[in-house]
């Protein structure tokens, strides 16, 4: 398990930005709430799990699970989010 928080320059609406994300209401791979989001995917290094929760308004933390843990956080900071220095 990885936890790594990320700071943010403003403020981030992950329903928002993650639902596009989404297959449908069915999706399985994909659950969004306010503040917090939950993704499942494969990666070549393997499947992962990655939870990402506003914690405040300018900090998001993200937690990864699996054989692709590190991958699926560096794929955390790839997202389209408002990403601090």
């Amino acid at each position: 398990m990885i936890v790594r928080r990320l700071e943010l320059r403003g403020p981030l609406d992950l329903a928002a930005t993650l639902g596009p994300l989404a297959h449908g209401r069915g999706d399985r791979t994909i659950r969004l709430a306010h503040g917090e989001a939950w993704l499942a995917f494969r990666t070549a290094d393997g499947a992962a799990s990655l939870r990402l929760v506003l914690e405040s308004a300018t900090r998001l933390a993200a937690t990864a699970w699996g054989d692709a843990s590190e991958r699926a956080y560096l794929n955390a900071r790839a997202l389209p989010f408002p990403f601090g220095g």
